[in-house]
């Protein structure tokens, strides 16, 4: 029997679940750009934080998904984490600039905020857990 729960867009809940693919999209930039500077995962630190917010970046990711709608979240979550982490390498790490790539670069952020906007947080409640 699914159990489901409804809340509006502009809800506590749907605000702080928002807030959690964002913070994990944004941890997404960050573990990638560490794995550029870890070199393979073959020097230490770089390598150490790469890992451990991957490992964040995804707990934030299953974290959301109490209220959000899986494909919705994570194509958020992605994109988020993709547009960042190619913004990060024209404007950081001397990868070229093209005009295609800021065009897409900047529809794929078009598509993340229109997937925000036409999503609210109606999900089946997970197996044996609580919703946050």
């Amino acid at each position: 029997m699914k159990q489901t729960l409804q809340c509006p867009v502009g809800s506590t809940r749907a605000k702080a679940a928002w807030m959690v693919v964002i913070a994990g999209g944004l941890m997404d930039v960050v573990w990638a750009v560490l794995l550029n500077y870890s070199r393979g995962l073959t020097v230490l630190w770089p390598s150490v934080f790469a890992l451990a917010s991957m490992t964040v970046s995804y707990l934030l990711y299953v974290l959301s998904l109490k209220l959000l709608p899986a494909g919705t979240a994570y194509t958020v979550f992605t994109g988020i984490g993709t547009a960042g982490t190619g913004l990060i390498g024209i404007l950081f790490l001397d990868e070229p600039a093209g005009g295609w790539r800021i065009f897409f670069i900047g529809i794929l952020l078009l598509g993340i905020v229109g997937l925000k906007l036409a999503s609210g947080c109606e999900t089946v409640q997970p197996k044996g857990g609580e919703l946050i």
